[in-house]
């Protein structure tokens, strides 16, 4: 599989060692119903969506501008990938 998120992978990574959270448990903070969606997560196969960023910045002590920039980056690389230069 392809990493599409390599930059929030470590932010996503970084923010559940801080709370000290098994994969699992941070993700049922999050609302999820089990560990699989922060692995994914953390190996930059998926990434949280926004909607869940307060809590991650909450939860994690993420800086509100490196979660940004993150996913910004990740996103314009994966468009220009996608929309490639002729």
């Amino acid at each position: 599989m392809k990493i599409i998120f390599p930059r929030s992978s470590v932010i996503a990574r970084k923010a559940r060692e801080t709370t000290g959270f098994s994969q699992e448990r941070m993700s049922r903070a999050l609302g999820y119903k089990n560990g699989q969606f922060s692995s994914n997560c953390e190996r930059g196969l998926s990434c949280y969506p926004p909607k869940k960023w307060n809590q991650i910045i909450e939860l994690g002590k993420v800086e509100r501008e490196e979660l940004i920039t993150a996913y910004l980056s990740d996103k314009e690389e994966w468009l220009r990938g996608v929309i490639s230069e002729k």
